[in-house]
């Protein structure tokens, strides 16, 4: 869970409250989750929702989380496989002086950068996923790299 926070700066406690979302509805919740991340694969949702048809409710929690776990692992993979150095050189600074590291790298550049990044990196992710047009993929694509780049 950790690096899914470090990536993508969501608090410990909003990560625990998606996994909390599980146990009310699994699939909803992992459907409602991988809109965002775009990690899951919608085969593997299926196979959650099959387990609950069955009255496999355990079964399919346990999967759920796993399959939740394993998307956010992947997702912030792919988030700072992604970063600049700048951006690297932030989180770093911010892991480990907090908000102290915010005013250090607001000297040297905005910080909204990377948010703009991450957001724009999650876009792209989300219309792979749903196998959008291919002039919308490489528009989003040209978004990330500007942001990359900056």
């Amino acid at each position: 869970m950790s690096d899914f926070s470090y990536a993508t700066g969501a608090s410990l406690s909003e990560i625990v409250k998606d996994y909390a979302k599980l146990k009310k509805d699994p699939v909803a919740a992992l459907y409602e989750l991988n809109a965002a991340m775009g990690t899951i694969p919608n085969a593997s949702i299926a196979m959650v929702e099959a387990l609950m048809r069955g009255g496999e409710s355990v079964k399919a929690l346990e999967l759920a989380t796993k399959l939740l776990a394993d998307g956010q692992r992947t997702a912030a993979q792919d988030i700072i496989g992604q970063w600049g150095m700048l951006a690297k050189g932030w989180r770093e600074t911010k892991r480990l002086f907090g908000e102290a590291g915010d005013w250090v790298v607001g000297l040297f550049g905005p910080t909204q950068t990377l948010d703009a990044y991450t957001k724009a990196f999650k876009e792209l992710q989300r219309l792979k996923r749903d196998g959008a047009s291919i002039a919308d993929i490489d528009e989003a694509e040209a978004n990330v790299t500007k942001y990359k780049l900056s």
